[in-house]
């Protein structure tokens, strides 16, 4: 027996009956058409249905590829998400505050070919940064220090409290005076001697293939070595050799030394300030002393305000501001002396 044959109904059952048989019964039998004619009317059914058919394949197909697309553009969200608790981006360190001649910038981890010229102004961790000959660059770091990085030089940005100078020259102004509460955070700067950490706040670190240098104008610092911890005063410079030998010399806290980092001290806005700030601003840019002739003197930089911007080397800076004013300078060694013009007495 067949699986359906218990659900056919009876020929003769009259419930089951075709309610059009009897309509079938009284009809006629149609003409059959000619037999060109036959041909082409199968001929135009067969190619009404195939094109049907066609229709719903593309139909279950389009919906097959935007069920598909759909899949891998989720897929794709998912895997470029940033893992749970890190930020989407890496937090900017560093703005720039001076540049001159060609800097260039790569992620962390490229090789130095793929470097490009740098031409944002914020700098983040796992960034890279190097100069050319002849090229300098400042930098406000987010705590309120100054960095600023001399020639031929390679800086790392770790992380907000570690860098790492590869090679050249960099200069540190931690100085508590800037005003944010981040002042004091220490800033490591790693290096293959050891990792240089200041107690103070102006110093100089120096690498290249024989070794670390560092420089100190203010403050105290020290280098964590690989056995062991030393410390440099203002006025002294450490220098670590490549075999790990240390020696230690004493240096000016003005001069020649120090003339790189001064020549690319960032802008000076004088808008309100007095030219007491002023002249203090120029004797710590450039390791001096500020000495005033007498007390009237003093009083009289204290009420005189200032205005514009600066934006020249600090002794330059010095001579051309105070011009503007009733009072003069000279230089001498590690001191600037202020007294009044003669004309102003």
């Amino acid at each position: 027996m067949n699986h359906d044959d218990k659900f056919s109904p009876a020929p003769d059952d009259p419930v089951m009956e075709d309610p059009l048989a009897p309509l079938f019964r009284h009809a006629s039998a149609r003409l059959r058409p000619p037999p060109g004619i036959e041909g082409e009317i199968r001929a135009t059914v067969r190619n009404e249905w195939q094109q049907l058919i066609n229709r719903r394949r593309r139909q279950r197909r389009s919906v097959a590829f935007g069920l598909a697309a759909s899949i891998l553009l989720a897929v794709t969200a998912v895997l470029m998400r940033p893992p749970a608790g890190l930020p989407e981006d890496p937090p900017q360190l560093a703005r720039i505050a001076r540049q001159s001649g060609n800097i260039f910038m790569r992620r962390l981890g490229q090789p130095e070919a793929d470097s490009k010229r740098l031409a944002q102004q914020g700098l983040a961790a796992g960034q890279v940064v190097h100069t050319s000959p002849d090229a300098r660059l400042a930098l406000n770091w987010f705590t309120g220090a100054s960095l600023r990085l001399n020639e031929n030089s390679e800086l790392v940005l770790l992380s907000g409290q570690a860098i790492e100078l590869t090679r050249g020259q960099l200069y540190v102004d931690a100085g508590t005076d800037r005003g944010t509460s981040d002042a004091n955070l220490p800033i490591e700067i790693r290096t293959r001697a050891g990792v240089v950490r200041h107690l103070g706040t102006q110093y100089i670190t120096a690498v290249d293939p024989e070794g670390t240098t560092v420089t100190v104008r203010e403050g105290r610092v020290s280098v964590a070595l690989a056995q062991s911890e030393t410390f440099a005063k203002a006025g002294e410079q450490l220098r670590v050799s490549a075999q790990g030998r240390t020696e230690r010399l004493p240096v000016p806290v003005y001069g020649e030394l120090w003339r790189w980092a001064e020549s690319i001290t960032p802008a000076l806005e004088l808008d309100g300030l007095s030219a007491w700030s002023f002249v203090q601003w120029a004797g710590r840019e450039t390791g001096r002393r500020v000495v005033f002739d007498s007390d009237a003197t003093e009083s009289l930089a204290r009420e005189t305000l200032l205005r514009g911007t600066v934006d020249q080397q600090p002794l330059r800076a010095l001579g051309l501001i105070l011009q503007t004013s009733d009072l003069d300078h000279t230089t001498s060694g590690g001191e600037i002396l202020i007294r009044q013009r003669s004309e102003a007495r």
